[in-house]
């Protein structure tokens, strides 16, 4: 199979299985307008923002070098021992995180405390059994956990919030039982059992792991700097009810990023299978370019479409949000494009580069954090984030240099950067009505330069996703 070929499949299995649950929770967001309050949205969305701080520490990583270490692995006896010694480090961590956690909560007596327990140690199980079944080409069976994921994460919002009345606990309450269903099902489903075996658990092994993740945990607790430090000086600055109303304006760039999180999943792991190849410096300029292209398509669609959806949709409570909108949907294309090119230091296994880039975007968001968000609030933490993923595209492409050169023709973009132009100042200039004209304009751009392109890709990923519904 062409590389091609096989970067269309494994997007297509990947969007299966995380498309559906991506949409149907951008389509939650007018539930929780209509029945959260500002301040426990707020609340929650903190603790949710405080877990990628730590989960990198107690789960050292494995979550990520498990599939790194078998992902492209032909002889089972080396699949079982990567499996085997990632998952125990898995285990001491998450056991380390428990005999912490406990006398912690009960001196602070938080009340979501033991939520808030459960809801990190599932989350994190059923990421690590994710990656497992990634990494042994177990696509369907990941496909198919995506959709349970969609199904009883949504159901459960629903009851527990419209039916229950419950606040922003609900959600993690469904998020934490979406987890356990998809790890009991790939377990039984995939017979990870199998490939699990005590006796091939070594040290050699755990260092080796231990070298490729380690770097990435304060790699991680950069990424979190650079997603959640803002929140919580925008909460000391400004109170709760500003922090619910900038988490709910972020779930929108979210979509756009969890969108990309797939597409960058099976770029990672194609990029993993070419690295060593003759081809690989064009298969990622091809890829990458496209990437940029769709990336700059897509916010300049949505735009539009997102300021018909909040005028109609959203609650006054949190019709602030929209204005942040933009600003935010520009700093997630900044960030994608970063994590496009990051995928080079997983398939080199050069992590020190994701750390030293991440912490240099990081140190960005800090200091603008700082100095803009007493003065400006809302503005100030969207305008820092901007900042910070323009710093940590640029100094990225400066590091890959040293790994692979990326090439890209500046002018082949223009048009597409144009058009995004266009709908941003759309957005703030014309009403609700107006916002047809810019949009028309796209689908026009699309139809008239991309559209060979656009009907062999449609094409393609048809005919996989069609495969794909037919064997589940």
């Amino acid at each position: 199979m062409s590389s091609g070929k096989r970067m269309i499949k494994t997007t297509a299995v990947y969007f299966a299985g995380n498309f559906a649950s991506k949409l149907l929770m951008f389509f939650l967001l007018p539930v929780y307008a209509a029945y959260l309050n500002t301040d426990s949205f707020g609340t929650v969305d903190l603790i949710i923002s405080t877990l990628p701080l730590i989960a990198p520490v107690f789960t050292l990583q494995s979550t990520e070098s498990v599939f790194r270490f078998i992902c492209g692995e032909e002889d089972e006896a080396e699949i079982k021992k990567g499996i085997t010694n990632a998952l125990g480090i898995f285990v001491f961590g998450i056991a380390a995180f428990t005999v912490l956690y406990i006398p912690i909560a009960r001196t602070v007596k938080y009340s979501y405390s033991f939520l808030l327990y459960m809801y990190f140690v599932l989350t994190y199980i059923g990421i690590f059994f994710q990656q497992v079944a990634r990494g042994v080409k177990k696509h369907k069976e990941y496909a198919v956990a995506g959709v349970l994921t969609t199904i009883i994460q949504a159901a459960l919002n629903i009851i527990l919030i419209v039916y229950f009345k419950m606040q922003a606990e609900s959600l993690l309450i469904s998020a934490g039982a979406a987890s356990l269903a998809i790890t009991v099902f790939l377990v039984f489903k995939s017979k990870i059992w199998r490939y699990i075996d005590i006796k091939l658990i070594n040290k050699v092994e755990i260092k080796s792991q231990l070298r490729y993740g380690i770097p990435l945990i304060p790699n991680q607790i950069c990424w979190w700097a650079n997603s959640a430090f803002c929140k919580y000086v925008l909460l000391y600055f400004w109170g709760s009810g500003n922090t619910g109303v900038f988490a709910f304006a972020n779930k929108f760039p979210n979509f756009i990023v969890a969108v990309n999180s797939i597409i960058i999943l099976a770029f990672v792991e194609n990029l993993i299978l070419e690295y060593k190849s003759p081809g690989c410096n064009q298969f990622f300029s091809k890829w990458f370019k496209l990437f940029l292209i769709l990336q700059i398509i897509l916010v300049a669609m949505l735009l539009p479409i997102t300021k018909v959806y909040n005028t109609l949709t959203i609650s006054p409570a949190y019709s602030a949000a929209a204005a942040y909108i933009p600003i935010l949907y520009i700093s997630s294309l900044f960030s994608a494009l970063a994590s496009m090119i990051g995928s080079i230091y997983t398939a080199s296994m050069k992590t020190v580069y994701a750390f030293t880039t991440t912490l240099v975007s990081a140190a960005a968001n800090v200091v603008f954090g700082v100095l803009l968000i007493p003065g400006l609030g809302i503005y100030g933490v969207c305008m820092a984030n901007l900042i910070s993923s323009v710093v940590l595209l640029a100094v990225r492409i400066s590091t890959v240099k040293k790994i692979m050169p990326v090439r890209l023709n500046l002018l082949e973009i223009c048009p597409a950067i144009i058009l995004l132009a266009i709908t941003f100042a759309g957005y703030y200039l014309f009403n609700i009505y107006l916002q047809a004209i810019p949009l028309l304009i796209i689908i026009a751009f699309i139809l008239v330069k991309y559209k060979n392109e656009m009907n062999l890709i449609m094409g393609l990923l048809k005919k996989k996703i069609g495969n794909i519904s037919a064997h589940t």
